[in-house]
């Protein structure tokens, strides 16, 4: 259970109250749509000087319990406009659009929900006549580097000259990592390629073993 403070607690906590929780939604489309705010709600919603729809939207969070999989959530918009569906189209799908989710209490607009919000991206979209649905991860597969890791020959992976891998206290002030320079500086032990590769001085791993 996620330590919100003790007013929103309170509210939480209540058996009956006239002021709901409700999600909001920022959709960061890319044009030609761009931004679009809604509420989970049946009125319309400011919160910090941003006014947000009100739509037939919902989410289903992922479990706060620990869990191997990448927490996932599942996003429905109503789609008898066919409004939602549209902005779908114009954007390829949604996929990587990055969504922000906030859970606020509409009695306590003020408050902090820091702890209450989240970031997913839209990894998958389907659409019927009813619902628009949006499968949505914590991070885009987009933004992954693919293969895991890269071996190079005769280049140099240390991040830092003279750093704590490459160890060189020489006088030279910049090295063009490459493993012709390191054996000029006398440095090739330390050198953070691996020569042994021959095919086009590059090796791709695509899987680990422990």
């Amino acid at each position: 259970m996620k330590n919100i403070s003790a007013t929103l607690r309170i509210e939480k906590n209540k058996l009956a109250s006239a002021y709901p929780w409700v999600p909001l939604f920022k959709f960061a489309f890319p044009s030609p749509v761009g931004n679009i705010f809604l509420v989970g709600n049946n009125e319309d919603v400011t919160y910090q000087s941003q006014a947000y729809t009100a739509f037939d939207i919902d989410v289903e969070l992922p479990s706060e319990q620990t869990s191997p999989k990448v927490p996932e959530c599942t996003i429905k918009a109503a789609n008898q406009s066919t409004a939602f569906e549209n902005m779908i189209i114009l954007t390829n799908g949604g996929v990587d659009t990055l969504v922000t989710i906030t859970v606020i209490n509409t009695n306590n607009l003020g408050a902090d929900y820091s702890l209450l919000t989240w970031q997913f991206y839209i990894l998958q979209t389907t659409c019927s006549s009813q619902d628009v649905t949006m499968t949505c991860s914590l991070y885009s597969p987009m933004d992954m580097r693919f293969p895991p890791d890269r071996y190079f020959g005769t280049t140099c992976r240390y991040k830092y000259y003279k750093g704590v891998e490459c160890k060189w206290g020489g006088g030279q002030s910049s090295c063009d990592r490459s493993i012709t320079t390191c054996r000029t500086y006398g440095n090739q032990i330390n050198f953070g390629g691996f020569p042994g590769i021959l095919d086009s001085n590059i090796a791709f791993l695509f899987s680990r073993k422990t």
